[in-house]
């Protein structure tokens, strides 16, 4: 009789794990769906972060993506008129201050409106660099007064590829990122592009633009990323570029870090991104402004995404 009953518990017990596994298994299927969508929102956008002093930020649409461009279901319109009355105030050394895009501080400082642009590039330098331009006129007509692209925008992020579409600085990049600054009147900076050096070297270089067209600074990248996450997923940025060897800085009236990074979907960006950008924020106590080229998991090399602007706090 006591085993009848053991039997019987046991049988219980497997009927619960059986229904427990099969409610994990709508979970995960739950999840996974979740995941897709959240992939298929990590298309191109414009990231518009209005008066970086005071955190507002307002989400630009994008044709072919029918979310708004910072995760929220609302139409623009009406994420720009409740972040305008949520955040018609900010505060400067304690001091509660009234909003204003003309308003200049104290010490002369401005307020300055920041757009990050997260482009996908895979088709030709040419298509790439007319959707660029594209997306550089939608921000500017958000009274934008600095634009970012990410790095190497110009290009699909795949060695032969990248190759194949390295330029020369001045170049056709250069020269049109120099037109759109100085007729829009904006500091521009423009992304990177795979700087055609001697040899089959290439420098991974941004080039800053002023509001008249002028390279006001350049920035080669420094440290290659030369790592194996897993057996099928292998990079080593040092076999095709040189490093640079100096630190970049450009006067705007803003405290601000910019980083422009392609972290992989599969393992450095969802562990690392946004953790280390709120590091070197509070660690620093400035602004961190990081662009990226957009998710495409069909792509050979699948980046991150997830742009973003992170406060001292």
């Amino acid at each position: 009789m006591r085993e009848k009953e053991i039997d019987n518990v046991e049988g219980r017990s497997r009927e619960r794990k059986e229904s427990l596994n099969e409610e994990e298994e709508k979970m995960i299927e739950v999840v996974e769906e979740v995941e897709r969508k959240e992939n298929r929102e990590r298309v191109e956008k414009v990231m518009t972060c209005l008066d970086v002093e005071s955190e507002e930020r307002l989400g630009v649409e994008n044709e072919g993506n029918e979310e708004s461009l910072i995760g929220s279901m609302k139409s623009e319109k009406e994420f720009m008129a409740e972040t305008e009355k949520e955040h018609n105030s900010c505060k400067i050394d304690g001091k509660k201050e009234s909003y204003d895009k003309k308003e200049e501080r104290g010490d002369g400082e401005r307020r300055i409106r920041l757009a990050l642009i997260q482009l996908l590039a895979k088709q030709s330098r040419d298509q790439n660099l007319q959707r660029a331009e594209e997306y550089i006129n939608k921000a500017v007509q958000h009274g934008t007064d600095m634009v970012v692209l990410p790095e190497l925008f110009t290009t699909e992020l795949h060695p032969p590829i990248i190759m194949d579409n390295r330029e020369k600085i001045p170049g056709p990049t250069t020269d049109l990122m120099s037109s759109l600054a100085k007729k829009h009147g904006i500091h521009l900076v423009a992304g990177s592009i795979p700087e055609a050096i001697k040899g089959d070297r290439i420098y991974n270089t941004c080039n800053v633009f002023d509001p008249n067209g002028k390279i006001i600074a350049q920035h080669r990248k420094m440290h290659m990323f030369d790592v194996q996450l897993g057996p099928h997923l292998n990079i080593s940025e040092s076999e095709l570029s040189d490093s640079g060897n100096k630190l970049t800085t450009f006067h705007t009236g803003c405290k601000l870090q910019l980083f422009l990074g392609a972290f992989s979907a599969l393992k450095t960006g969802p562990a690392h991104w946004e953790v280390v950008q709120r590091a070197r924020a509070i660690d620093n106590q400035v602004f961190i402004a990081t662009c990226a080229p957009a998710r495409d998991d069909t792509a050979h090399y699948a980046s991150w995404g997830h742009s973003m602007v992170v406060d001292p706090w």
